[in-house]
């Protein structure tokens, strides 16, 4: 899963931002939660201190604090070297310091084209999700499963069964934290786990 960050001070503001984030992840299924949205940056690096994962960032510039969305980005890097910083700003004439800043950023967003807004923000979440995804899974194994329209990614280490379900054509996926149902056969799955993976037809 992968986690967003919003920082926006304007309270009107970020309340559109996380409609649009919302609405995009439950119509495309996406593996992805807003784990923080906040007015102040000190909320964002507090949430930041228990997770080790990298995660999209939509941060203000002009932030209504002792220091600016480049400053914000900064010690986020601090804690997630690798992760997605998009800003967003109603000044275009900003969008060069985030180079000068070299903080890395994946996208510069201007609020000032609020049609084009949601557009915007969906496909650098798209973009975030397509290279988080490459990345977990150069790191560790998994195994991707299509569920509806959605795609998840299962790490091979937290599978303990896979087994015939009861509906024609499904199967079910076991781990500690949940039970995955979906189309496919278990030779497909004995082609697409190696040989330490038990694949069997047997209930538990």
């Amino acid at each position: 899963m992968l986690p967003i960050y919003l920082c926006e001070d304007n309270k009107k503001q970020l309340a559109h931002l996380e409609k649009i984030i919302k609405n995009y992840i439950l119509i495309e299924e996406l593996d992805m939660e807003i784990i923080c949205a906040c007015t102040t940056p000190n909320e964002i690096l507090k949430s930041l201190e228990e997770v080790h994962h990298s995660g999209l960032y939509f941060l203000d510039i002009e932030l209504d604090a002792d220091t600016d969305g480049f400053h914000l980005a900064k010690e986020i890097r601090k804690f997630d070297p690798r992760g997605y910083i998009v800003f967003i700003t109603t000044h275009s004439e900003l969008s060069y310091m985030s180079f000068e800043k070299h903080v890395e950023a994946m996208d510069f967003i201007l609020k000032d084209y609020p049609r084009q807004l949601p557009a915007r923000i969906q496909e650098c979440m798209k973009r975030a999700l397509r290279l988080y995804s490459s990345i977990k899974n150069e790191t560790q194994k998994t195994l991707s499963l299509k569920i509806g329209i959605r795609y998840l990614y299962v790490p091979i280490d937290d599978i303990y069964c896979i087994k015939s379900s009861g509906n024609k054509h499904k199967l079910l996926l076991l781990t500690d934290y949940s039970v995955y149902e979906f189309y496919d056969t278990l030779q497909n799955m004995q082609t697409r786990l190696d040989a330490s993976f038990n694949v069997t037809n047997h209930a538990l």
